[in-house]
């Protein structure tokens, strides 16, 4: 008798987490340079931080965090969120935001991928209480940009058993878009369209400043981004 095919995903997560339990604790890997390096202006926007409570980090679990927003009144402004694992366990793996931003009141409009640059990211349009956004995110770590959730884990388990290592980051930006034409709170802001190609642009800067930061891949993983000198895309 053939196996449903709709059987397997489950059991692979399975498995894979039989494998996280079995394995001794995974191998702490620290960042090569702090989350701070990032470039603080960003094709002309300059950027803020922001802070993030203490229960926050708690819940997400973060080895390190970087939470800033970018842009001024003559800009769109978005958020650029970095929560990085130095590694991971069953009990504390990275929270996806396909998951947080329902929980957290946000009704998801839209949900699919958009290419930046050589990799494909998440999109998601969310709303919540007419207020509007554009949400792109990835997740990056162990030389891979990846978007799908069960790629994600797959990769995840497979490096654990191979290498002891699991360290990741996520990786999401957030764009606030304007809600309606006739709007005058949200006239200044970017539509649908607008914001999508300023994330798809943040987002190829950002990658591979991102793989400068993180960990060297494990000599058993090919890298697919190539390291770039930390430097802004553009200054004013």
């Amino acid at each position: 008798m053939k196996t449903s095919t709709r059987f397997i995903p489950a059991a692979l997560l399975a498995i894979g987490g039989l494998v996280l339990l079995a394995k001794p604790a995974a191998i702490a890997m620290p960042l090569r340079h702090d989350l701070s390096s990032l470039p603080a202006v960003l094709d002309g926007r300059s950027s803020r931080e922001l802070t993030i409570s203490a229960e926050e980090v708690k819940v997400s679990g973060t080895t390190a965090h970087l939470l800033r927003a970018y842009g001024d009144r003559l800009n769109p402004e978005f958020t650029l969120y970095v929560g990085y694992h130095a590694a991971q366990s069953q009990s504390n793996q990275m929270h996806s935001p396909r998951n947080c931003l329902p929980g957290a009141g946000w009704q998801v409009l839209t949900s699919g991928a958009v290419r930046a640059g050589d990799q494909m990211v998440n999109r998601y349009l969310i709303e919540y209480k007419g207020t509007k956004a554009l949400v792109l995110y990835w997740y990056q770590g162990r030389g891979r940009v990846t978007a799908d959730e069960f790629q994600v884990k797959l990769h995840l388990f497979a490096d654990a058993s191979r290498t002891g290592r699991t360290e990741e980051a996520l990786v999401r930006l957030v764009i606030p878009v304007r809600s309606s034409a006739t709007d005058g709170k949200t006239a200044t802001l970017p539509t649908e369209p607008e914001a999508e190609r300023l994330g798809v642009t943040m987002a190829t800067a950002l990658i591979p400043s991102i793989h400068a930061l993180l960990p060297a891949p494990p000599a058993t993983t090919s890298a697919t981004v190539q390291t770039a000198a930390l430097q802004p895309s553009r200054t004013p």
